[in-house]
């Protein structure tokens, strides 16, 4: 370990150091998203590491006068260099507080190289000859603490091979990716439940103006809107940034609540983001699993500016989920946070294999909650084709191919079968299906001839809507009562025509 600086102390010797300023150089792993403080201020809170102790992580208040003098930490592993900063001591342990008037810091590259110059820095700060050789060890540490990764990688695959205990390969994965006590994947989240979550954005402004002005505050983000990169939105009218998040599970299938009228006045909507994404935008996104829409609330007024993890692995810490209109929706909260990971950390590559086992599966695209071999309503008549997301059916342009996809039909429109019979109109009319999977929500249509042959009765009969709808045996369709119901897994053939999406060449099946 190297001997610091006068002024300079290590992590660890920071308990004795309390109440008093010290400076400090640390690898930042983690860093809240920046918010307004409870007075005037802006405040960010940041986790750093050094050779000297990497848990537990020494918690960094940060306040400024303006968001945008907080730290923005470019990538993974960089690191931090503090000036003047006051040690405290808490029930939770030790932290150091960052003063607006009186301390000093600047963010420095983590990798190996002969590069001292800062990426960012606080007016007035100013690297001395002398303290290079301290960026220098802890980019070197920071290195081994790399191939630390890598070596757990191996230990985690072994313990696979031999199936030792889950709990082991937990506590080392620790110190690369923290605490995963609350860690969750989409599969598992549940209402309410605060959780972290490892995952992938893209980003997409839809506003052009708001465009223009984030392209003059980062150049680079005119390079990175082309490419693959995060998915961050922002709504002008509401001053919300929304994240797609991805990790490559399949969030739970939901019931609906409410009465089926209420779709004539007040559909089912497609989409939590107020605007429709088009073509491109729907391209950038993996072909499976849940696409979770998260907002941040009101504290985090310049979200997107400070948000510069684009196309990397991160985890969000402390977010939170409810239910929209039978979707999933996500919340930030003033206090979560991000944490950069390297894609040679053993988690992430552990989530890359699985993500490439499953898409390399006959039927990998289907949600997690299908089983195949199970009896399902319909059955698709004709040539088996292979089976495709309802995101595969959005990025698609091309009206002559059909899509066998496996989803749920959440609502019908009309839902009383007799609204559809007489011998005058009935060619006249199609059946509007709204179907989801894990992947989006749809309008599909039935025309007169594809919903004779789909009900395999004319008029429509009503039982067959409540099974498609889950809708209990004993529940009137026409109640003015709300009920939960829980729509089954069905198997739909879906074609292009005169742009709206159609199912055809399916029907009830005959058990």
């Amino acid at each position: 370990m190297t001997k610091y600086n006068a002024g300079h102390r290590s992590i660890k010797e920071t308990s004795e150091y309390v109440n008093r300023k010290v400076n400090l150089l640390g690898v930042v792993v983690e860093s809240s998203f920046p918010r307004k403080s409870r007075g005037t201020d802006y405040v960010s809170i940041l986790k750093i590491v050094d050779d000297s102790q990497q848990c537990p992580e020494l918690l960094v208040n940060i306040f400024t006068q303006k968001i945008d003098d907080l730290p923005r930490v470019r990538s993974h592993g960089d690191l931090i260099f503090l000036a003047n900063v006051m040690i405290r001591k808490h029930e939770e342990g030790i932290s150091a507080v960052f003063y607006k008037d009186s301390s000093s810091f600047a963010l420095f590259d983590g990798n190996l190289n002969n590069d001292f110059h800062c990426y960012q820095a606080t007016p007035g700060f100013h690297l001395k000859e002398n303290e290079n050789h301290l960026i220098t060890h802890l980019r070197q540490w920071r290195g081994y603490f790399q191939l630390s990764s890598v070596l757990l990688l191996v230990w985690t695959t072994l313990f696979r091979v031999f199936d030792c205990d889950a709990e082991c390969r937990l506590n080392l994965n620790f110190c690369i990716v923290g605490t995963m006590d609350n860690l969750l994947s989409l599969k598992d989240i549940s209402v309410g439940e605060n959780f972290d979550l490892i995952c992938k954005l893209r980003l997409l402004i839809r506003d052009e103006a708001y465009m223009n002005s984030v392209m003059e505050y980062n150049p680079l983000l005119s390079l990175l809107v082309g490419l693959k990169v995060f998915h961050v939105y922002y709504e002008i009218n509401q001053k919300v940034w929304m994240l797609f998040l991805w990790d490559g599970t399949d969030a739970p299938p939901l019931s609906l609540h409410g009465k089926l009228k209420g779709e004539i006045i007040n559909p089912l909507p497609l989409r939590i983001e107020p605007y429709v994404l088009d073509q491109n935008s729907y391209r950038k996104f993996p072909s499976f699993g849940t696409v979770l829409r998260v907002t941040a609330d009101a504290s985090h007024e310049k979200f997107g500016q400070h948000f510069n993890y684009f196309d990397k692995w991160v985890k969000i810490c402390y977010m939170s989920c409810q239910v929209s209109s039978g979707m999933w929706r996500g919340f930030l909260n003033p206090y979560s946070s991000v944490r950069l990971l390297s894609n040679n950390d053993n988690i992430i590559v552990d989530y890359e294999r699985r993500n490439h086992e499953r898409i390399v599966r006959t039927h990998g695209r289907l949600p997690r909650w299908v089983d195949l071999s199970s009896h399902f309503l319909t059955v698709i008549d004709g040539e088996e084709i292979e089976f495709s997301t309802l995101l595969d059916v959005l990025r698609n342009a091309e009206g002559d191919r059909k899509f066998c996809c496996v989803v749920r039909v959440v609502a019908i429109l009309p839902f009383q079968g007799q609204s559809f019979w007489s011998s005058d109109a009935s060619s006249e009319y199609d059946i509007k299906l709204t179907l989801e999977d894990s992947t989006a929500r749809i309008h599909a249509f039935l025309d007169y001839e594809e919903w004779v042959r789909f009900f395999e009765a004319c008029p429509v009969d009503e039982r067959k809507v409540k099974m498609l709808l889950g809708v209990p045996e004993q529940q009137n369709l026409d109640s003015d009562e709300e009920f939960t119901r829980n729509p089954p897994w069905i198997k739909c053939c879906i074609r292009l025509k005169n742009f709206e999406y159609y199912v055809c060449c399916t029907r009830f099946a005959t058990h």
